[in-house]
């Protein structure tokens, strides 16, 4: 967004359109439909599509965390702890950080 924004691009002679998308997976998909050339996203959504595709490349690494993944809860619904977990409902991401992570004995 800065090299957009500062016109870097077009200074090294590129043509580039930025197109946002929420959630890396997203972004992924749209590269394997050929809405994008170029997409970021986690490790984790490169790893899930290595098991469905082989006709892509990681180019870079950008960033790392290691606690990049929460778990959100109302006050309200009791919820402390993991065990606190069982017989819930948890929404998530297939295919995502918060999908690996979440299905990951601890």
């Amino acid at each position: 967004m800065i090299a957009e924004a500062k016109h870097y691009f077009r200074a090294q002679g590129l043509d580039v359109e930025i197109k946002d998308y929420i959630g890396g997976h997203r972004t992924a998909q749209a590269m394997f439909r050929g809405d994008v050339d170029f997409a970021t996203s986690s490790e984790t959504v490169v790893m899930v599509n290595s098991f469905r595709h082989s006709d892509f490349v990681v180019l870079a690494t950008f960033v790392s965390s290691d606690n990049d993944v929460k778990i959100l809860t109302r006050r309200q619904s009791g919820i402390r702890s993991l065990a606190d977990l069982q017989g819930r409902r948890v929404g998530t991401i297939l295919g995502a950080s918060a999908h690996f992570f979440s299905t990951t004995p601890c």
